[in-house]
């Protein structure tokens, strides 16, 4: 678990370039409106920095804003980004590693390999790579808020 989570909440607070970005893996019952969801790269919070040139020699660093009522449904992740900006194919070498922002809200749900998790405490995180199926949704009242680190070490 990360302890220095803090600056957070202060980094939220501030004007941030979000792109809105939907998901579709192809079911009809996944539209925009009900994947919509909103990301930053490269957020100036220096503990996520720190954790992430400790981890991995290239990274990229994002933010996801998922609003309630939301999802991201089950899938597996391509790193499209990440292997544009440092020109890798082989993406087996690629590690995410999300990490919770806040303490667990009611509805608030994430589930990784048909393993539910929630009651997650700021700064605790998950590893993926590009064989684990994830899934995130929002249905509680409260924004959620995870960071995401992708690298290779």
């Amino acid at each position: 678990m990360l302890h220095n989570i803090e600056n957070f909440i202060e980094w939220s607070d501030k004007g941030h370039d979000w792109k809105n970005e939907v998901c579709s893996v192809g079911l009809e019952i996944h539209t925009e409106a009900n994947t919509q969801h909103y990301q930053t790269f490269d957020p100036e919070i220096n503990w996520l920095k720190d954790f992430a040139s400790s981890r991995f020699s290239h990274y990229t660093i994002s933010i996801i804003k998922q609003l309630p009522g939301k999802v991201i449904p089950l899938h597996v992740d391509q790193y499209h980004y990440f292997k544009q900006h440092y020109n890798i194919t082989d993406e087996s070498k690629i590690l995410r590693i999300n990490i919770f922002l806040e303490d667990w809200k009611k509805g608030q749900y994430f589930e990784m390999d048909g393993v539910p998790i929630v009651k997650w405490k700021a700064g605790q995180y998950v590893v993926l790579n590009n064989t684990i199926e994830h899934m995130s949704s929002n249905m509680g009242r409260e924004v959620k808020y995870t960071a995401q680190i992708t690298g290779v070490e």
